[in-house]
């Protein structure tokens, strides 16, 4: 008996769209970019997402909620892991506005909480700078005979004498749940007009992941370029909380560390079996403003050497992981390097220079009074990043999201410190 549709892997909530329904996604599209331009944002790169030789779908989330999306800003291309896909451009049928969808596999174990879960937790705590989401829940199917979750099952198929051999090639043989969340639509960083934007939507991130901390217990795990973000009316946010991790539930914390390599903390990088908390998120944050200041903000050092965020060891660290970081990122700030960076504006250079000495400072100390260092630099932290996002701050300093002259402009890799 042949295999039906959905037994071989066809995706019964997708649809090919009409050309009607895929008009109004490019028209959609076109007003977006037109708003984008008014702003001074840059937004050009949206149009990637419109491709004709790209089949249009039509998703169904939930209900009559549907949306049109055609190729994918990001798309995953490992063969192991949760196959990430931000479809940037989603039109909602419902609403008949342009939004944001995040297409994922999330890991299936019991005592990890779904997305939709600590959104609902977040919100119902009072933590601030989320994103608006319309729609987050696990993708069900049903062919009118038989319905359910969509799973994966590889890891039910591979043999005893195999499964060990291929978990030391992929550590996420594990069985996922399909999983979408559709929000609001948002640009990232270095779309931003000028350094008081990206600032102001960091100052945001910050209290949200210091927020998260004091009202929910939750850490975020996995600040970096690509979660810290801004809405249509210039608000920046701390999106992705999938790999989040509420500290009081979680009994075996080791197990799910995760993280950016470009922008996990330093002491991550040394042990990435470390329980991640509030100090890793801080960090991860001022790492993310200076990948952004460095990239795409006028400087004095334009071959200034950025491989401390590459930086990768091949020993290993006491649980024996086979790579690790970090050397070089403790190097910059134990040793004030960043301090040989002039940015053409004065109130940027304070910062990083006061956020990094703050961080510089929690790494000299001993373990033993550490430990509150960050919770104790708060109010210093925040109140420097407040003030320099304030109006009148540095609204000249303009991002060029183009500029060459600054050092390499590839957008930082995608490679996890650890697993979800």
């Amino acid at each position: 008996m042949p295999l039906r549709h959905r037994e071989r892997g066809h995706d019964p909530t997708a649809v090919r769209a009409s050309s009607e329904e895929y008009q109004k996604l490019k028209d959609a599209v076109a007003d977006f970019v037109d708003y984008c331009q008014s702003k001074g944002w840059d937004a050009e790169y949206v149009k990637k997402t419109l491709i004709d030789d790209h089949s249009p779908y039509v998703i169904t989330l939930s209900g009559n909620r549907r949306v049109v999306i055609n190729k994918p800003f990001f798309q995953a291309r490992s063969a192991c892991g949760r196959a990430t896909r931000v479809l940037y451009a989603a039109y909602d049928l419902e609403s008949k506005e342009l939004r944001a969808l995040k297409d994922a596999w999330r890991t299936n174990s019991v005592g990890v909480q779904s997305e939709e879960e600590k959104y609902k937790y977040l919100e119902e705590k009072g933590v601030h700078f989320l994103a608006t989401t319309y729609f987050v829940g696990d993708i069900w199917e049903g062919d009118g005979i038989t319905a359910g979750k969509q799973i994966t099952h590889t890891d039910t198929l591979s043999s005893p004498t195999f499964r060990p051999h291929w978990k030391k090639v992929c550590k996420l043989m594990c069985s996922l749940v399909h999983t979408r969340v559709l929000q609001e639509l948002r640009l990232p960083l270095y779309s931003m007009a000028n350094s008081k934007e990206v600032v102001s939507a960091v100052r945001n991130a910050v209290e949200c992941a210091y927020e998260a901390r004091e009202k929910a217990d939750t850490c975020h795990r996995d600040i970096s370029v690509s979660n810290v973000l801004v809405n249509k009316r210039g608000e920046g946010f701390l999106n992705d909380w999938d790999h989040g991790q509420i500290l009081t539930r979680v009994k075996e914390p080791h197990q799910y560390n995760t993280g950016t390599w470009q922008f996990v903390s330093i002491d991550f990088l040394r042990n990435r079996r470390k329980p991640q908390n509030i100090q890793d998120d801080v960090e991860s944050s001022f790492w993310v403003l200076l990948y952004v200041c460095l990239h795409y903000l006028c400087h004095d050092r334009p071959r200034f050497n950025l491989e401390f965020f590459d930086e990768k060891d091949a020993g290993q660290d006491e649980n024996e992981d086979t790579v690790v970081g970090g050397l070089k990122k403790k190097s910059l700030l134990t040793n004030d390097r960043v301090k040989v960076v002039k940015w053409e504006c004065e109130p940027l250079k304070d910062l990083i220079l006061n956020f990094s000495g703050v961080l510089g400072d929690y790494h000299t100390y001993s373990d033993s009074t550490r430990a509150r260092s960050i919770e104790l630099a708060k109010p210093i932290i925040y109140a420097q990043i407040h003030s320099r996002a304030l109006p009148g701050c540095f609204e000249q300093d303009r991002l060029a999201s183009k500029r060459s002259s600054q050092g390499s402009n590839r957008a930082p890799n995608r490679d996890k410190a650890g697993k979800g």
